[in-house]
């Protein structure tokens, strides 16, 4: 038995405490209980759909993604947002009064507001400090939103033709994964929007692994990964060949996965350049 492990008279930590025991107590139970002929049909019709709803219901609890929290971060793509028409928007919902800071990265800035229970707010960002200036290059251009209350937001991106939106998703949350894909439609040669998507790091000495899907803004091939390291506040746009005359663009099957990094969600993904 190891030393970490606290004994209790009359008991051994392998017969009371393991999980699986535990559980297998319960089925030995069941099992008698269900040799019974009268509770045969009660376990078959009653018991057994509850035990399989419940079990359901847990693993649901589990798996869900959270979009309200204290800590969000993100940056905009398209080249100091060129491509935008008019001011890019944060809506913030407040889940319960709270006093909210956007910290911008690149100057250190911070803009502060505070807020009631249920109040929605329209915040404009400033699209130069929140977007990288040059695809593939190691930026810090990191908008840091952070909370003392649970709130919620979405990013709207106006782009001269209609509107997009984006769920910001909290940082502080259990892990929502390390490895994501872009997805995008595709757009046709001649046509000259970019496509292109950022990754936000919220960790020092992040590791990545980008795979492009088609050759990149800077000449990476498509299929052959790459690697970059990114600390807290920096920022990585990731886009298209600008070859646009006859080249069909499509962000989709891109790959980034974090190598390496000491915290539970070290980056933030987002398609933030609408095509």
């Amino acid at each position: 038995m190891k030393a970490s492990h606290k004994q209790i008279p009359g008991t051994t930590f392998e017969k009371d405490f393991l999980p699986w025991t535990g559980f297998m107590k319960l089925l030995q139970l069941l099992f008698l209980f269900i040799r019974q002929p009268d509770y045969l049909l009660l376990f078959k019709y009653v018991l057994l759909p509850m035990i399989l709803f419940f079990i359901s219901i847990d693993q649901n609890a589990a798996a869900q993604v959270r979009t309200v929290g204290h800590e969000f971060w993100f940056s905009l793509g398209g080249d100091q947002s060129y491509i935008y028409g008019s001011q890019v928007r944060l809506r913030i919902t407040a889940v319960e009064n709270t006093n909210v800071e956007i910290h911008y990265a690149f100057n250190n800035s911070t803009v502060t507001y505070s807020m009631v229970a249920d109040e929605l707010k329209t915040v404009g960002l400033n699209i130069i400090l929140a977007s990288n200036s040059e695809a593939e290059e190691i930026q810090n251009h990191a908008v840091h939103i952070t909370s003392t209350g649970n709130i919620s937001m979405i990013l709207l991106q106006p782009n001269g033709a209609d509107d997009d939106a984006t769920v910001i998703l909290p940082a502080d949350q259990p892990a929502y994964g390390t490895t994501f894909y872009p997805v995008s439609y595709k757009v046709q040669a001649g046509n000259i929007s970019p496509l292109d998507f950022s990754i936000t790091c919220s960790c020092d000495s992040t590791v990545l692994e980008i795979t492009p899907a088609m050759e990149s803004a800077a000449g990476h091939p498509a299929g052959i990964p790459y690697q970059i390291t990114l600390n807290e506040g920096q920022t990585y746009e990731c886009g298209t060949t600008w070859d646009i005359l006859s080249t069909p663009r499509d962000l989709t099957g891109w790959k980034v996965q974090v190598l390496n990094s000491d915290c539970c969600n070290p980056i933030n993904v987002y398609i933030t350049c609408p095509p």
